[in-house]
């Protein structure tokens, strides 16, 4: 709503002046302040201000008040912003980007020193050896390309772009799970640069939804398992062959540890009185600590190598040779990723038929994952027999060509 004052604008008044003995009168509109003054005009004819007046209060109107008030040279540079917009944007959405983007300290970093802030960062915060090599090898391939580029000039477009050209070390097609997570590690970059006020957008996360085709389309993946006589074989191969191999194998068959974290376990967490394997946080994936039931067959297998305390697994090179020795000995060729882990999920969902059961042991948090990866693997008379692998004995006697210390 107009004030009177307002309604008033532009103000007319009418003057009186002598010149040489002689009278005049004359009329003086008010054109508010430009450039911090105030603008009059005079008019011989009160008609003439009247006009002009309405004018002002016409332009006013159209264009708002505070427009009245910019000089020329003002008017010149919006005109020139307009000319560089070219109606992608208007001059108000651009002003309150520039307004954004003006605190930040961008023009100060490139990728490479906004790359050694975020893993120094993970180093503070205690993130494990193995993932900050991740980290590294991921963001290396993007330092390659955008390394010495400033952090606030990298945008979607380049990121696209980079994406999908990206390749294995020799040249060939990289898988799109591979693609996706090298993308997740970049976004993780992009969010620690807005937490440092070097950007206020993340160029990777958009609210545009991306097209599906750009995702990537993917059948359902089911994870590789080795069957029960697969498993059998490698058990057996690991007691006539490579002894010091056998609690790791049976841990990872029937307890569904990882690899990572069977390798840090001592045997101090191995409780055969309580029949339970405890994963510490300090080797656990998600730095939370589970209890994982042993069942009959794996109590079995671990009992002739029992300790009280010190590390259960093979470590470096002996864990990969001895390893391969087995496999070799087994005759198992194919050997999925995780396969120890996915197997024992699989056998143990169908043998128990209880998501929640399995998906405890696992650590998993809920039971979405399970049932999408692992259900209708393994048939439920090939998972009874899974769980009745056993050492092979003679006689009464578990045979091992290895005795263990204790």
């Amino acid at each position: 709503m107009q004030t009177n004052a307002q309604e008033n604008w532009p103000r007319i008044r009418k003057r009186k002046t002598k010149v040489k003995g002689h009278n005049y009168s004359y009329w003086i509109l008010d054109g508010g302040v430009v450039d911090g003054h105030r603008v009059y005009r005079n008019f011989k004819i009160k008609k003439e201000a009247l006009l002009a007046a309405n004018k002002l209060r016409i332009e006013r109107n159209k264009i708002g008040a505070d427009a009245l008030r910019l000089n020329d040279d003002q008017k010149k540079d919006a005109i020139a912003a307009f000319n560089i917009l070219q109606e992608q944007s208007t001059l108000t959405e651009a002003a309150k980007c520039f307004i954004k983007h003006r605190g930040l300290k961008a023009s100060k970093k490139s990728v490479n020193e906004v790359i050694q802030e975020y893993l120094a960062e993970a180093r503070e915060y205690n993130l494990r050896p193995r993932s900050i090599n991740d980290l590294i090898i991921r963001l290396k391939r993007f330092s390659n390309q955008f390394g010495g580029s400033n952090i606030s000039e990298i945008s979607r477009h380049n990121i696209n772009d980079w994406h999908r050209n990206l390749r294995k070390l020799d040249d060939s097609e990289l898988s799109l799970v591979s693609k996706r997570h090298y993308l997740t590690v970049v976004g993780g970059l992009f969010n620690f640069a807005i937490e440092r006020e070097y950007i206020s957008e993340n160029p990777v996360l958009t609210k545009i939804r991306r097209r599906r085709r750009t995702n990537g389309c993917m059948d359902e993946h089911l994870p590789g398992i080795l069957s029960f006589a697969e498993v059998e074989r490698v058990m057996f191969a690991a007691q006539d062959n490579v002894p010091s191999m056998v609690p790791a194998l049976a841990i990872g068959f029937f307890a569904g540890l990882r690899t990572a974290e069977i390798q840090q376990l001592d045997w101090k967490h191995v409780d055969f009185e309580s029949r339970l394997i405890t994963v510490s946080p300090e080797i656990a994936k998600k730095r939370s600590v589970r209890h994982v039931t042993m069942e009959s067959n794996l109590i079995a297998w671990l009992l002739p190598f029992r300790k009280i305390s010190g590390l259960i697994a093979l470590q470096g090179t002996a864990w990969r040779y001895q390893f391969d020795k087995v496999r070799k000995s087994a005759e198992v060729d194919k050997w999925p990723d995780n396969a120890m882990r996915h197997t024992f999920a699989s056998n143990h969902l169908t043998q128990y038929q209880n998501q929640n059961k399995t998906a405890l042991e696992l650590g998993h948090r809920d039971t979405d994952l399970l049932y999408k990866h692992y259900r209708a693997l393994v048939k439920p008379d090939d998972a009874k027999r899974y769980w009745l692998i056993q050492p092979k004995k003679e006689g009464n006697i578990i045979q091992f060509r290895q005795a263990a210390t204790s």
